[in-house]
């Protein structure tokens, strides 16, 4: 498969849109949240005003289809200490699953992104067990899992 890497640009704000969606993964056996979850507060914080200082986007393209994405945006933490951390979202169309996107695009950002912050942090819905093996091996921790939100975890560029 022949992958490549652009720039999410304000334009992209209805695909951003869609791939933000997949990100907010729910369980199986749990109903999928409405899609007009986007318009939350909380959520549009991910989107909204798309390209202000420090925000990173990339998107994978196969064949000019949209394969996945990748995005930073520092925004509310639920710590002190990581709030300078960017939060990281990602999303990969189900077509696409297990095919190295999420590699190819996690590999892209951490060129760009290593020299401007010291480290990335996410939420992760708690059962979404391939994505915390995955953060797991990639080096992530959880550093908090506060009542009622999802575990955070963080990485630390070296």
């Amino acid at each position: 498969m022949n992958i490549q890497i652009r720039r999410l640009t304000p334009a992209d704000a209805e695909l951003q849109k869609e791939l933000i969606y997949i990100a907010l993964w729910d369980h199986p056996d749990e109903p999928r949240r409405p899609v007009n979850v986007l318009e939350h507060p909380v959520v549009r914080a991910y989107y909204e005003d798309w390209g202000r200082e420090g925000d990173i986007g990339l998107l994978a393209v196969s064949n000019d289809r949209p394969a996945g994405f990748i995005q930073l945006r520092t925004k509310e933490c639920v710590t002190e200490e990581y709030a300078s951390f960017p939060e990281l979202s990602i999303a990969v169309f189900p077509e696409f699953h297990r095919q190295g996107v999420a590699g190819i695009l996690w590999n892209a950002l951490c060129e760009e992104a290593r020299d401007q912050f010291p480290g990335v942090r996410l939420g992760v819905h708690p059962r979404n067990d391939a994505a915390i093996t995955l953060y797991k091996k990639l080096g992530f921790t959880v550093y908090a899992h506060p009542p009622g939100a999802y575990p955070q975890m963080v990485l630390h560029f070296e």
